[in-house]
């Protein structure tokens, strides 16, 4: 075998984005799980220094030498005959004795699959690339296995993190993570002609000894936190790091962490991880962990027996967990459960959800056949779009359903042992399986009527690209004002941008109009521009809005407090799209209370489902409750109208903030309050707390960290919210204020930005726009400050009202993002700077 020092090791791990830039890594502490007291007991694992971790009892044993050409001979790929109506590959090794078959693994990475067998892991990650050769141009076996010694008695193995790592779950509980040289591999039978790349050199190995037969790993979206899991019987075993430990550690110049164990009441039966938490399954409990905090955030009651999928995403993690006659899915955002449904479809082995394309998806496993179904989370089963007969028996698996095309991707284990990768146009027809009440009709409005609406809507607005300097990007253009604009950070639907940001929310008299939050995309891409192209959705609501949120059990759920004085909620809409791509929104049922608001907001409960629905005017806030059955079930038996309950403040209330585990951040014109609705501090549910007084100035939210930036004076201050016990020995909420160490005066708008590597502050002047990075630093006194130390600035022909934006190079991608969203007046901008765009 030829040596060489270039080999695609476990592609999968590269996607995952783990970062090896140095400082990007926030203050939060990892792997400090707290369960609930009554559920799960948490015990530290003491902890060694590599060279002192006792772990001998799983030295590997001599493997008995085997040929290359015997070694190939285990690995098999075979292609659908042409005479099949679809396309396929399947994949298998000779008597593996472990194969890669969890759903958290198939859901991450379809196109790969892993098996283990005499000392060695098989790794084909080329699945994708191999089925798609097949179908353009009939070609085979152009793509090498990767094979790497392994010689433990694996009873579990996952992607380490770091590309070419892997960790390792041994059958006496000892946990390993191998770093393989990738600077000295092999090719078999040559480099030219290579069946398969040989990895037998470790670089650095490190060993827990934990417990348990099961593993899982993975990590956040941007590659900041990892996490190894092992479980067994009613115990748990957490390894964590954050990016720059684990790649500290393999330098050699970090610290090994110590294992975090947790004992729950009854069997835990699976364990998943995704890119906002990591899940646990025990008895008829799925208990939610937040993947940056690692404590549990919240339980949900669930079926005992059945299986789960997970769906991963920026945005969200969803997972199903289906029993044969139901489905739950639950969405999960930054470790908080953001609405849960339920689906009744009865008959088969294997339901998950997925999103392609836009499109939520429910795909459906039944004997060798696979069926989908379009999902909208507010009115579960839309529409039966078709099936596949697939040519094995499906034992688990993943479904991808591009309704554009009508073509399905199948990923699967089948009954035979062989791993399938499927491809085929869905064909339609009737089936019996829809549960009854999922599927309903919508109301249909006259064609002509609507579409002339909408082009009334779309004489509203232009858009075209513009440049201003060094500055490109595109401009919307109101023609009329609009009688709202999202321009109040207190619109919480985006996980990192305020207000609804990038996307546009204007209404016009009672149609409120949606534009994409995909049109930094568009720009960037410069497709050419049109109204059309950018409109989404028009929603009729009952009356002109003042203020409104959406999404909160459904996506199309709305609350908003009206013009003409009244609250209204509104639910069980239709839904009706146009040629043109415009969904048109309709509501069925509202509620509507006698109470005039400037402003609503709503949050979720703490260790429950319930939502409550948030509104406010001068110094008085009123609050709403529902419960998430009653969403689930208000289509038929409608939504009961409940009265609020009402907290009287100081002064006059600016805004209120979700910070999640139902509690709600109140800015005053001159304080800071936090109402504990759920009872998460020590003196029980339904607390007012003071927090801040005396403190004026304008504040705007930071989403993602739930802090707020408060600019008083010509100085920014910082603001965080956290706990200390207090002289009765309870826990009760504080609030820490970080000054800047210098002034900056004139300025007119602003709003801090993390992106999970830094914080920035996007501020605006009179015809002036900048961004300033933000370093936090201790004085000699212990005192914390923070540098306001300018990046970019740009001089602007107009004045901004709301501003936002971003200067950071995503080197491990290759990518710099440099960019600004702007409202200035009855204009909207989404601005790139020079910098903007691939890097070398």
């Amino acid at each position: 075998m030829k040596k060489n020092s270039v080999v695609k090791l476990f592609i999968a791990i590269a996607v995952a984005l783990i970062v090896t830039i140095s400082g990007c890594i926030g203050e939060v502490e990892i792997g400090k799980v707290s369960p609930t007291p009554e559920e799960s007991s948490q015990t530290p694992i003491e902890e060694k220094t590599p060279q002192e971790q006792e772990v001998a009892e799983s030295t590997p044993s001599p493997q008995p030498e085997v040929k290359e050409g015997e070694i190939y001979d285990l690995t098999h790929i075979e292609y659908s005959p042409e005479s099949a109506g679809l396309i396929w590959i399947s994949l298998w090794i000779d008597n593996p004795r472990w194969k890669s078959t969890l759903p958290d693994f198939i859901s991450k990475q379809p196109g790969n699959v892993w098996f283990y067998s005499s000392g060695k892991l098989f790794a084909f990650e080329y699945g994708d690339e191999t089925l798609y050769d097949y179908v353009k141009e009939g070609s085979k076996g152009h793509y090498p296995w990767t094979i790497a010694k392994l010689p433990y008695d694996a009873v579990g193995i996952s992607w380490g993190g770091p590309e070419g790592s892997v960790v390792v779950l041994d059958s006496e509980g000892n946990l390993h993570l191998i770093v393989y040289d990738n600077e000295n591999v092999e090719y078999w039978p040559s480099e030219e002609n290579a069946k398969f790349v040989y990895l037998d050199k470790v670089k650095r190995e490190f060993s827990w000894k934990v417990g348990g037969q099961n593993l899982v790993a993975g990590w956040d979206y941007d590659g900041n936190h990892i996490y190894y899991i092992a479980w067994g019987g009613n115990e748990v075993w957490i390894v964590s790091f954050t990016g720059d430990e684990i790649f500290n550690l393999i330098d050699g110049t970090g610290k090994k962490p110590t294992p975090t164990k947790l004992t729950f009441n009854s069997q835990v039966k699976d364990v998943m991880i995704g890119y906002h938490g990591f899940y646990v399954w025990e008895g008829d409990k799925l208990h939610i962990f937040g993947i940056s905090t690692g404590e549990e955030s919240s339980t949900i009651e669930v079926p005992r027996n059945g299986n789960y999928y997970i769906d991963i995403g920026e945005g969200e993690d969803v997972v199903t967990i289906y029993d044969g006659e139901k489905a739950i899915i639950v969405h999960v955002s930054n470790g908080e459960v953001e609405s849960k449904e339920v689906i009744k479809l009865p008959g088969y082995s294997f339901v998950g959800y997925t999103k392609t394309d836009d499109y939520s998806i429910i795909f459906a496993f039944k004997e060798n056949k696979v069926e989908f179904y379009s999902y909208d989370p507010s009115i579960t089963l839309v529409e039966y779009e078709g099936s596949l007969e697939l040519p094995a028996k499906v034992e688990v698996g993943k479904g991808e359903y591009f309704k554009g095309k009508g073509v399905g991707y199948i990923y699967f284990w089948g009954a035979d042992g062989k791993y399938y990768i499927v491809v085929g146009s869905i064909v339609k027809e009737t089936t019996g399986e829809s549960a009854e009440t999922e599927v309903r009709e919508t109301q249909t409005s006259t064609q002509g009527d609507t579409e002339s609406e909408i082009e009334v809507i779309l004489s509203n607005f232009n858009i075209e690209y513009t440049r201003i300097g060094e500055l490109w990007g595109a401009k919307v253009h109101l023609k009329k004002a609009p009688d709202y604009k999202n321009i109040n950070d207190w619109l919480q639907i985006r996980a990192y941008e305020p207000a609804g940001l990038p996307g546009l929310y204007l209404a016009y008299g009672n149609y409120l109009v949606e534009i994409t939050s995909g049109l930094k995309t568009i720009v960037e891409k410069k497709e050419p521009l049109n109204n059309y192209k950018v409109l989404r959705y028009i929603y009729v609501l009952p009356t002109t809005p003042r203020d409104f949120t959406i999404g909160f059990y459904s996506s199309y759920n709305i609350f908003m407090a009206g013009k003409d004085g009244r609250l209204y909620l509104l639910y069980d809409h239709s839904l009706n799209e146009y040629e043109d791509g415009v969904k048109y929104v309709t509501y069925g049922k509202y509620l509507s209370w006698d109470i005039d608001a400037d402003g609503v907001n709503y949050m979720r409960g703490y260790r429950d489902s319930n939502l409550h629905l948030l509104a406010w005017k001068d110094n008085r806030a009123y609050i709403l409750t529902y419960t998430s059955d009653q969403f689930f079930e208000a289509e038929k038996k409608g939504l009961p109208k409940v009265e609020p309950v009402v907290l009287t403040l100081p002064e006059r209330i600016v805004a209120i903030y979700d910070i999640g585990r139902g509690r709600a951040l109140i800015r005053t014109e001159g304080g800071i309050y936090l109402y504990d609705i759920g009872g998460y501090y020590g003196y029980g549910p339904d607390k007012l707390y003071t927090l801040l007084e005396n403190f004026p100035g304008k504040a705007v939210f930071l989403s993602h960290e739930r802090e707020l930036v408060i600019y008083n004076k010509n100085k920014f201050y910082w603001v965080r919210v956290s706990s200390k016990y207090d002289a009765n020995d309870k826990n009760v909420p504080v609030v820490k204020v970080i000054p800047s160490d210098s002034s900056i005066q004139g300025v007119v708008a602003f709003s801090p930005m993390y992106n999970t590597y830094n914080f920035q502050l996007a501020v605006g002047f009179e015809k002036r726009i900048a961004l300033y990075n933000v370093s936090f630093y201790y004085d000699d006194q212990g005192n914390r400050h923070f540098k306001l130390i300018p990046d970019i600035s740009f001089e602007v022909p107009f004045t901004p009202e709301l501003v936002y934006g971003e200067d950071e190079c995503y080197c491990h991608v290759h990518f710099h993002e440099q960019y600004f969203y702007v409202w200035a007046g009855n204009d909207y901008y989404v601005l790139f700077g020079p910098n903007h765009g691939p890097t070398k």
